[in-house]
């Protein structure tokens, strides 16, 4: 799993099963955030949760929502952050299930698609 993106105030929540890493959650605070889709860095306020994974073998089984909630008491118990947030493909329907599961809201909506260089980027 390449993490690129990870700086070294980053950190990641792991599963691990029979030896192996099964999952991650990667946890972003006090920094802005390139997100590669919408082509700029945000400034979240508070912590970012992004890169959600677990191995296809172990999907469903409830990996993920575990990562998930220890990723919020991570924050809630090791860092000053009072608010979590992430983006979410809107046609990522596992994540969804698993981040409402844990009390996430849809608060906002951003949008990016392309089309034959044509560009649009917007957020209601």
């Amino acid at each position: 799993m390449d993490r690129s993106e990870l700086s070294d105030r980053d950190r990641i929540v792991v599963a691990v099963a029979d030896g192996c890493v099964v999952g991650v959650q990667p946890v972003t605070v006090d920094r802005p955030f390139y997100v590669e889709p919408l082509e700029r860095a945000i400034d979240f306020d508070g912590a970012y949760f992004w890169g959600l994974y677990v191995t296809p073998e172990w999907r469903r089984r409830g990996v993920a929502t575990a990562l998930v909630a220890r990723a919020l008491s991570f924050v809630a118990n090791e860092t000053s952050q009072t608010r979590v947030q992430t983006l979410v493909g809107i046609d990522n329907a596992p994540s969804k299930r698993v981040l409402t599961g844990v009390g996430f809201e849809r608060k906002r909506t951003r949008s990016y698609y392309q089309v034959f260089g044509f560009q649009h980027r917007g957020q209601s």
